[in-house]
């Protein structure tokens, strides 16, 4: 327990003077521990603020106990409303610091804001396991079809294939697409060769309090030319950037924001590729596969559907084996599915060709 006054004494003071921001008190550790011991949550926060500058590692613990108590706080009725530019200036601190910060305040810091203050802090926790806990709770939040900003879900698989996270990887390829389209032709119109199937930081807060430390912002990006800090490697790197501005002037433009959102098939067979050392391309041509077959007539065509697709799931099958020979587990009795696709490019279309329902398997 560390013998300070807490949040709940301070959320209710009111700010009776602003500091002079420009010219600030010579700033000493001592100086920064007063600070973070006052009733005035603007000089808290400016205690935080100084704290993660300097470097002061001590006031870490401290911090980090602040950062919950606020978090705390924000669910009680009658929190003042600067309540969350001190508790992003707190998470600003405990990245700088590198604190390493339990699974509870990182959750509730991504129930407010976007995940990115999470996903850079979670880099500093000290177990794989509680990392992955995180990690996957967030994922649950951005379900399939659902994924939101396509950074923030990239840094949470870059972080799990670190991890090499067995619940993740089932998850994946759950997720993926697997599919196989069959183009019947009568002699009128031929495929050559085959080809594959498928698809290719929020700070409105306004005004930022006159009496506190400049406004930060923490974004994340796939630009590396931003002068970001790599934090999850990974096929395609997630770097986080930190930018300052003055509490009197809106915030700047963020470079190197992509704007994409949303998540297609091909990264989550990047992931798989990478746990098994396989090539994409391969992979791609396993899940979403295309057959030429020549019309003769229904039970000609349904045979080649059964033949094609047996062969299509033995592959995926083999492919779920090395998945388990790196390390994966849970892969038993994984349900999954093939769609089966028929595309007519008969000259002549006398006869309806079948409706072919999806074909279910199960991972041995």
């Amino acid at each position: 327990m560390i013998a300070r006054r807490s949040l709940i004494g301070f959320a209710v003071t009111s700010i009776a003077t602003a500091r002079a921001q420009s010219t600030p008190p010579t700033v000493t550790p001592d100086r920064v521990r007063a600070l973070l011991a006052s009733e005035k949550i603007n000089e808290r926060a400016w205690g935080a603020y100084h704290a993660g500058a300097m470097g002061l590692t001590t006031e870490a613990p401290f911090i980090a106990s602040l950062l919950h108590e606020a978090l705390e706080a924000r669910l009680q009725d009658g929190a003042p409303w600067h309540l969350p530019h001190f508790i992003e200036l707190l998470a600003d601190a405990a990245i700088r610091l590198r604190c390493p910060l339990p699974a509870k305040p990182l959750l509730a810091l991504a129930t407010y804001w976007r995940n990115y203050l999470t996903l850079i802090l979670i880099q500093f926790m000290p177990t794989a396991q509680e990392k992955e806990y995180v990690l996957l709770t967030l994922l649950d939040r951005r379900p399939k079809g659902r994924e939101g900003d396509t950074v923030a879900w990239t840094a949470i698989g870059n972080y799990l294939l670190a991890l090499r996270s067995s619940r993740w990887a089932v998850r994946l390829l759950r997720e993926v697409d697997i599919a196989h389209r069959f183009q019947v032709v009568d002699g009128s119109h031929r495929l050559f060769g085959s080809r594959l199937i498928g698809g290719t930081g929020d700070w409105a807060w306004g005004a930022w309090p006159k009496d506190f430390p400049p406004r930060v912002l923490h974004y994340l990006t796939f630009d590396p030319n931003v002068g970001g800090v790599l934090i999850a490697p990974g096929p395609r790197n997630v770097y986080a950037v930190r930018q300052e501005s003055s509490p009197d002037q809106p915030p700047p433009p963020s470079p190197g924001l992509s704007g994409e959102f949303g998540v297609w098939q091909k990264p989550r067979i990047e992931y798989l590729a990478a746990l098994t050392a396989t090539k994409v391309s391969e992979l791609e041509r396993l899940f979403q596969q295309r057959t030429e077959v020549d019309w003769q007539d229904v039970a000609a065509l349904q045979e080649n559907i059964a033949r094609e697709t047996a062969l299509q799931i033995k592959a995926i099958r083999e492919f779920a084996r090395r998945l388990a020979r790196s390390g994966i587990t849970g892969l038993e009795g994984l349900p999954l599915q093939v769609l089966i696709e028929i595309e007519d490019s008969r000259q002549s279309k006398e006869v309806p060709l079948p409706a072919v329902p999806p074909r279910t398997f199960t991972l041995p």
